[in-house]
């Protein structure tokens, strides 16, 4: 089998490709599950072993997505938890948070890394 390689300069995106064979690395990002919240809720929750919830040692990276997540009421606030079943997580893993706080007049956002 013939092997093509890219130029340096890049493939032209604005060109049909036809891929045969195993086409690899293109996505390290495996989708395991989705929740559609429709109405307002206290919590939503992910859990182990619960409709078809997996975490185990498949992936050494989980990622939860909150989008369109809306704080009703001035001084709400959005926030996730993480734990083994028996007690919640204060330590041991690593995570990015991101704090917007909206007080009925005016918004503030932070950002904070957490090793």
């Amino acid at each position: 089998m013939a092997v093509t390689k890219v130029p340096s300069a890049g493939i032209d995106q604005t060109t049909n490709f036809a891929f045969t064979g195993t086409v690899s690395g293109a996505s390290d990002v495996a989708l395991l599950k989705t929740q559609t919240i429709s109405t307002g809720v206290a919590s939503v929750d992910f859990v182990h072993g619960v409709d078809d919830v997996v975490f185990d040692n498949t992936y050494s990276v989980y990622e939860v997505h909150g989008i369109g997540l809306d704080g009703a009421t001035a001084g709400a606030e959005i926030f996730g938890q993480v734990t083994d079943g028996s007690s919640f997580k204060t330590s041991g893993y690593r995570s990015i948070t991101s704090q917007s706080v909206y007080n009925g007049s005016s918004a503030q956002a932070t950002t904070k890394r957490t090793n």
